[in-house]
């Protein structure tokens, strides 16, 4: 009866246990899946649906703020130096794009690279800098022979302007024409020593604003001695305007005839213009004697 009995207590202890032993697993299976779930949305905080102070699952609000301001708010705080460092990247690379290399450095880049892509960019490069180094070349080439010959013309126009203004500088063939510089004549020299200034020396108009300011002075200098000239000529046409009177019975003679200078002195005085200014000198020179 034991026997029996013991038999029937394994039977019915080993149905128990495993009907206990099924729900246990089961449950801890169901437990492992809640948490994978609660782990992979715990990451960012859920909106809340009410007023209620947890999520849906049980977890305060509170402590989801706390932990996903812990995990991000590091990388707000460094926001601005990421973006610093972006912009940085970015303006160097096109900085590098907009640089413009010198022959030397793209000839020493391929000496220090092997590929063939970068070879190839930097004997492109070159090209370019040497067809651009002969266009500069041709264009001042051309700039220097245009003002070659502009400079040649203004020599050749200053250079009339003195043969045309003081034609007594001059000497003259036997034609007439000028045939080399009087520097027996006070304004030749003193051109002579203007134009050893080297800014009216390279000047193409030199020439010309260095006879001009000859004239001045030679001007300047001789107006003591052409004052007493013109006192001495106007004496001379008064006694010889008595001796005409005189010896004509008191005919009026024209005197002009006699003093070719007060005859230019009086037609600067009504012109007053350069040229009769110098026909004046002129003839004050040639009644002193200095002009043929």
């Amino acid at each position: 009866m034991l026997e029996e009995h013991q038999d029937v207590n394994s039977e019915e202890l080993e149905s128990s246990t495993n009907s206990e032993d099924t729900p246990v697993e089961e449950s801890a299976e169901q437990e492992q899946q809640e948490n994978q779930t609660s782990d992979e949305t715990q990451d960012m905080p859920e909106t809340p649906t009410g007023e209620s102070d947890v999520d849906t699952k049980g977890v305060p609000w509170k402590n989801r703020a706390m932990e996903w301001q812990r995990k991000y708010s590091g990388l707000v705080d460094d926001l601005p130096t990421i973006i610093g460092e972006q912009m940085k990247q970015a303006l160097a690379q096109n900085s590098n794009q907009d640089r413009k290399y010198s022959a030397e450095d793209l000839e020493v880049f391929l000496t220090q690279t092997e590929d063939p892509a970068h070879r190839q960019w930097a004997q492109r490069e070159l090209r370019k800098l040497e067809k651009e180094e002969q266009r500069r070349i041709v264009r001042e080439e051309i700039q220097n022979a245009n003002k070659k010959r502009t400079d040649q013309e203004k020599r050749q126009q200053s250079f009339n302007y003195v043969i045309q203004s003081y034609p007594e500088l001059f000497q003259k063939d036997a034609n007439g024409h000028p045939s080399g510089w009087n520097m027996n004549h006070p304004m030749a020299k003193e051109i002579d020593g203007l134009m050893k200034n080297k800014k009216l020396a390279d000047d193409p108009e030199g020439l010309m604003a260095a006879a001009d300011i000859a004239y001045a002075r030679y001007a300047r200098s001789q107006q003591p001695k052409n004052a007493k000239k013109l006192k001495d000529l106007e004496a001379e046409a008064k006694g010889a305007k008595k001796q005409t009177m005189v010896e004509g019975g008191g005919a009026k003679v024209d005197t002009t005839a006699v003093n070719p200078v007060k005859n230019a002195l009086g037609k600067l005085k009504q012109s007053g213009r350069k040229e009769d200014a110098q026909e004046a000198i002129r003839a004050i020179f040639r009644a002193g004697g200095y002009l043929t």
